[in-house]
């Protein structure tokens, strides 16, 4: 009977396979976050562009002030929401350089369980080979004795 297969390092194997899915999940959720925010960003800029084309009708300083107050308060949001892009493109590449770091790991020890697994098979053939010259050998000193 042959011998089955066992990697010895197949729970580490796993473990890290397990990894590489955790890190996948938390780079999408960053990802995603990082969109969002680059939505909202384009949203408000539309806005400040839709306040900054608005003509005030009354002449009234007050309403100038506001109109004005109101402007730089959006400037100052954009501003903000950028700085929280750049702080997420930042988690996203740390995200990405870990990514691709528990891949390389996960991938090692993947190509070490392929070459462990051949030569496995490479000795089953050998062992295979052996057992059948010696049922030749049996098979052709019977033949001879008859």
């Amino acid at each position: 009977m042959a011998k089955k297969f066992t990697f010895r390092l197949d729970p580490i194997l796993k473990i890290r396979s397990y990894i590489v899915s955790l890190t996948k999940d938390e780079l999408t959720q960053i990802v995603r976050k990082r969109n969002e925010k680059e939505e909202l960003i384009n949203n408000k800029e539309q806005y400040y562009k839709s306040l900054i084309a608005i003509k005030p009708n009354s002449g009234k300083a007050l309403d100038m002030q506001a109109i004005v107050s109101h402007q730089e308060k959006v400037k100052e949001e954009i501003k903000k929401l950028k700085y929280e892009k750049t702080q997420l493109q930042e988690i996203e590449n740390y995200k990405r350089a870990k990514l691709t770091d528990a891949m390389q790991k996960e991938k090692m020890l993947e190509k070490l369980k392929e070459r462990k697994k051949e030569i496995h098979n490479n000795q089953l053939s050998k062992e295979e080979t052996i057992i059948l010259d010696d049922i030749g050998r049996v098979a052709q000193s019977k033949i001879q004795k008859f």
